[in-house]
């Protein structure tokens, strides 16, 4: 995705912005302060590491609070190269394409946060090759980022600790009643728990936690494609190959050769 806008945008007390809307993607991440941000269909009074990603062209009006006012680093993605970064838009958008949601989640580790910061460093660099193998980069790694957040821990502590040994233990064959025994239940107990809290199930989520350090393994890493799907516990190179298509629609060698840092 090519880099449209990456700047870190301090409100005014009670200031007050939009419609805005962009010919491009947009995560937003709340570093600092309060307000509110309105979409067609809905409401946002985020909080700080919130991050809220954004179809294109979605109007967007901002409401920074009159006491610390929020502070928001703003990315602007396309597909398109030379895409405009924003354009203003007519109120009568507000009762346009009402599916046009956004997303919500938190970066409760900061990671999110701190590729962000990349991107705006990067941005602010003159134009050079340099420049742009660094965006694309970065773009990837935000990526990656976010799919992270899917599937933050925000339940049970017994299964927020079981989560965390899982992405510790992604190199090694892991199975339901194990993860259920870490977390001092029943199988079944755990399984519908898990389910609850995480919205899939835990073999499920394992999977896409192996596909996410996969991405990440393939973009920052110089690691042969066997090595990866070795180091993410796929038992053989053909069970990640159908795997990882079937997860990103991609093939890994395709994700690798459109993203890597390295």
């Amino acid at each position: 995705m090519n880099i449209v806008l990456a700047n870190i945008y301090p409100f005014k007390p009670g200031e007050e912005v939009g419609p805005h809307a962009s010919a491009s993607g947009l995560f937003l991440i709340v570093l600092r302060g309060h307000g509110r941000i309105d979409v067609p269909d809905g409401r946002w009074d985020p909080v700080v590491g919130d991050v809220l990603r954004l179809p294109w062209d979605c109007p967007r009006w901002y409401h920074a609070a009159e006491r610390e006012p929020f502070t928001v680093i703003g990315i602007h993605r396309s597909a398109v190269a030379g895409a405009p970064p924003h354009r203003a838009v007519p109120a009568w958008s507000r009762l346009s394409d009402a599916a046009r949601t956004g997303e919500l989640r938190h970066d409760h580790e900061g990671h999110v946060r701190q590729v962000m910061e990349r991107l705006v460093a990067w941005f602010a660099e003159s134009p050079s090759p340099a420049r742009a193998t660094g965006l694309a980069a970065w773009s990837a790694a935000l990526d990656v980022e976010w799919e992270r957040l899917a599937y933050a821990p925000r339940a049970d502590q017994r299964l927020g600790a079981v989560v965390s040994w899982m992405r510790l233990s992604l190199a090694r064959s892991i199975a339901r009643e194990e993860l259920a025994e870490r977390a001092g239940m029943a199988e079944s107990t755990f399984a519908a728990a898990f389910r609850d809290a995480y919205g899939v199930p835990p073999m499920h989520y394992l999977i896409m936690l192996r596909i996410a350090r996969a991405k990440e393994l393939l973009v920052t890493s110089i690691a042969s494609i066997p090595e990866v799907a070795s180091a993410c516990g796929f038992s053989d190179q053909p069970h990640f190959a159908r795997m990882f298509k079937h997860h990103t629609n991609e093939t890994a060698t395709a994700f690798r050769r459109s993203r890597r840092m390295l």
